[in-house]
């Protein structure tokens, strides 16, 4: 018997990717042949912000503030207006909310409207307007 020498040349054809980490990706071909490429990969940081529609001040001790829940973002501030464009209140930093009141008083139910700006990780500014309602 002689020997049979093959010759295996390998062609790259992708099938799986094995590694995808510090933005190089390797693959490994029907062959067995692997090879890598390196390319940027740009990441971004998600945020995530609810605004409810409607709240209920009412002493029952369920719904009783009107508050923005964020994640993802460096800080925000926001306001609240009543039907006139009146601001009845003001946040930066307080995370209790809004508790349905102006000067020590309640407000009345109906549509109230927001007004928030959210400093984002990558330096922007973002806006969001929108109403609510106050339920009693």
């Amino acid at each position: 018997l002689s020997a049979i020498l093959v010759e295996v040349h390998c062609i790259f054809v992708p099938l799986k990717i094995t590694h995808f980490q510090n933005e190089i990706q390797t693959k490994i071909s029907t062959l067995g042949c692997s090879d890598s490429a390196a390319y940027p990969v740009e990441l971004k940081m998600d945020h995530y912000v609810y605004i409810p529609s409607a709240f209920t001040p009412n002493n029952d001790a369920v719904n009783e503030r009107f508050n923005v829940v964020a994640t993802g973002i460096e800080r925000m501030e926001w306001a609240v207006f009543n039907r006139w464009g009146l601001q009845v209140f003001h946040s930066s930093e307080d995370p209790n909310g809004w508790n349905g009141t102006y000067g020590g008083e309640r407000v009345p139910a109906g549509p109230y409207s927001y007004r928030l700006f959210i400093w984002l990780p990558d330096g922007l500014v973002e806006e969001r307007r929108g109403m609510f309602t106050v339920f009693r």
